[in-house]
């Protein structure tokens, strides 16, 4: 992860900083390092390639131009970093500007500065260094009361997809098939009708191919038990489409069940073709069909707002999608609304919710997903006291357990992202903030009810991920955030989970960064995730001092992770709180000042709730740490 970054004139003298993690501050033996680096480096014809210097901790990559160095600082060793400070140097010297007028003018030091965190937060904090934790909790001792492995080896699916030979559709009948008609069975849900009607139309164009694909999509993300056609179907549909912009967006739709690249793919797709796509919106039908069918996962609000002209109130599920990618997008951003405003979003959902009580799962998961993402957006509103936060989260966890239980054996028809997407919402963020906010006696009950829930839900996601029948993106959120919440609840009991560092090494693989550049919130959450899975098993390691060193370390990297999305206050919250857990519990000086540093800038930033929930979670640990250090003497 990149901690920080220097840029210095020729002659070595600093014109501006960055620091991201607080170590330039707290550490001056690594400031003096690096300017000494620079200073020898400057001193000899051969400066030009030095590019790379390892410190204990941390490593200093290196590029000189005939009027800067720029120094970038990372707690892994990365290559991929040498690309980046070249194009950042680049871009500063086409700049043309003047070294004392970035030094001088706070407006040109500003503009700088701009330009180099653009390309700074293009990069994503790094995986390496999760692996690098797991590998030395791995090799450590670890001690509790009692001492579980679970069985899941082997949670990463295969992430490709072969076609295996050119496969077409050869429908029974030809013709005699309505457009309008087979746009309604869609808007209706029937995806099996359009599934059979639709190859009888294809010589029609693209309309009926990519109302097929979209069918064949969604049954392909329904329970394994449901029948769909095969992907190499899906596959040959999708190529055979004419229209170049829905054919790729559909394909990168398609690789998205194989492939972690492939909603930034999509992502950039709709960027770049994103006035095209609207004009195809306001052209003609049915063409302009192809484009709402094809389009209803993107969050982009322009292209939202046309789609829903278009359907109206025609199809209740595609609304409904749209809502879903939409504030999910709104929630993990930090979208701060007002009381009258979140309430009276609430109250239209449960309205809505209400109607449909009789109706098909599928539309009450959806709305169970809004409100639940509705709820914990309230949990950024201003005035929101800790009383009021334990009383809205303990009424949604009871809800949604009921409501789960209903659904048992009913499900198999609703598509298992958005299954997976309240599970995530339920048994990792809501569960995982109560289970930091309940008293011990409340805490026990809750999670003797949850573990075994949450060990099913993980099977039931592996199943669906080897099988292909959810979204990469969604099944490596959902899978780290109730690996976080499983092993919070072990935790609380005393229990070691051994195996833990082993399967986050399996999950914290390089491939996961490729979610950044088009879902940050899901790769920050994962990693968050991640992190908190390896600080849960890292108090059990029987050598305090290895012990210190290394939830220091995992408390450090959380902080970094808030300060680094703080513009993202949903996020930056979670870490700061997670950050705040593994300082306190780590029992060292160090940890506890670390403690009480956030705690002030969490009273400036976000609302009460959160100062009085980073309270008790230090006063906790800091008890539970004073008894540990006792014990061992």
């Amino acid at each position: 992860m990149i901690l920080g970054f220097l840029l210095l004139d020729s002659g070595g003298t600093t014109l501006i900083h960055k620091d991201y993690a607080g170590i330039l501050k707290e550490h001056e033996v690594l400031f003096s390092s690096i300017m000494t680096a620079v200073s020898q480096a400057l001193q000899t014809i051969m400066k030009t390639y030095i590019r790379h210097i390892e410190l204990e901790k941390y490593h200093l990559y290196f590029k000189f131009s005939r009027n800067y160095v720029l120094v970038v600082i990372s707690d892994v060793e990365d290559d991929r970093l040498f690309s980046l400070i070249d194009n950042v140097l680049g871009d500063i010297e086409t700049l043309n500007v003047d070294p004392d007028a970035i030094r001088f003018d706070s407006r040109t030091k500003e503009e700088v500065m701009s330009l180099i965190e653009k390309h700074i937060v293009k990069y994503p904090p790094s995986m390496g260094t999760v692996r690098k934790l797991a590998e030395k909790i791995e090799r450590s001792r670890l001690e509790g009361s009692d001492t579980i492995e679970l069985e899941l080896c082997g949670l990463v699916p295969k992430m490709e997809f072969i076609e295996r030979k050119k496969l077409r559709i050869k429908p029974a009948f030809v013709g005699g098939i309505d457009l309008d008609m087979l746009f309604q069975k869609y808007l209706e849900g029937n995806v099996e009708e359009v599934i059979r009607l639709a190859p009888r139309v294809f010589y029609e164009g693209d309309v009926p191919k990519v109302l097929y694909a979209k069918a064949a999509l969604k049954l392909n993300s329904f329970d394994t038990s449901i029948p769909a056609p095969p992907l190499d179907f899906v596959y040959g549909t999708i190529l055979s489409i004419d229209d170049d912009v829905l054919r790729n967006y559909l394909l990168f739709e398609f690789k998205e069940f194989f492939d972690l690249d492939a909603p930034r793919n999509k992502i950039k797709l709709v960027e770049i073709k994103k006035e095209h796509i609207l004009a195809a919106l306001d052209g003609e039908y049915p063409r302009n069909i192809a484009y709402v069918v094809a389009l209803t996962s993107v969050a982009i609000p322009d292209i939202i707002a046309k789609i829903r002209n278009i359907l109206g109130n025609k199809s209740e599920w595609l609304i409904l999608e749209l809502e879903r990618y939409e504030l999910l997008s709104q929630m993990f951003r930090g979208l701060q609304l007002s009381f009258d405003e979140w309430n009276l979003r609430l109250s239209e959902l449960r309205q809505r919710l209400t109607k449909v009580i009789g109706e098909e799962t599928e539309i009450r998961y959806y709305y169970l997903l809004l409100i639940q993402i509705v709820y914990v957006m309230g949990l950024l509103l201003k005035d929101l006291t800790f009383e009021d936060a334990e009383r809205i989260l303990s009424d949604v966890l009871d809800q949604m357990n009921n409501y789960y239980s209903e659904f048992e054996g009913k499900d198999q028809r609703v598509p298992n992202d958005l299954k997976a997407d309240n599970y995530y919402l339920t048994l990792s963020i809501i569960l995982g903030i109560m289970l930091d906010m309940l008293e011990k006696e409340k805490v026990v009950d809750t999670m003797k009810k949850y573990r075994g829930i949450i060990m099913r839900k993980i099977r039931w996601l592996r199943d669906a991920a080897f099988k292909h029948r959810i979204a990469l993106n969604t099944y490596f959120r959902t899978i780290s955030g109730l690996l976080a919440s499983y092993t919070s609840i072990m935790a609380h009991f005393n229990i070691v989970v051994k195996n833990i560092p082993t399967i986050i090494k399996e999950l914290a693989e390089n491939f996961v960064e490729k979610l950044w550049g088009s879902d940050e919130y899901t790769y920050a959450m994962i990693m968050m995730d991640l992190l908190a899975c390896l600080g849960n098993v890292a108090i059990f390691i029987k050598d305090s001092r290895q012990r210190e060193e290394i939830l220091i370390e995992i408390a450090q990297l959380l902080e970094r992770l808030y300060r680094f999305f703080e513009k993202m206050p949903f996020v930056s919250a979670l870490s700061a709180l997670r950050a705040i857990k593994f300082y306190a519990k780590s029992g060292k000086s160090e940890g506890k000042e670390k403690c009480f540093l956030i705690l002030e800038e969490i009273r400036e930033r976000y609302p009460q709730f959160y100062y009085q929930l980073a309270e008790k979670i230090i006063s906790e640990a800091l008890t539970i740490s004073s008894e540990d250090h006792r014990s061992e003497y």
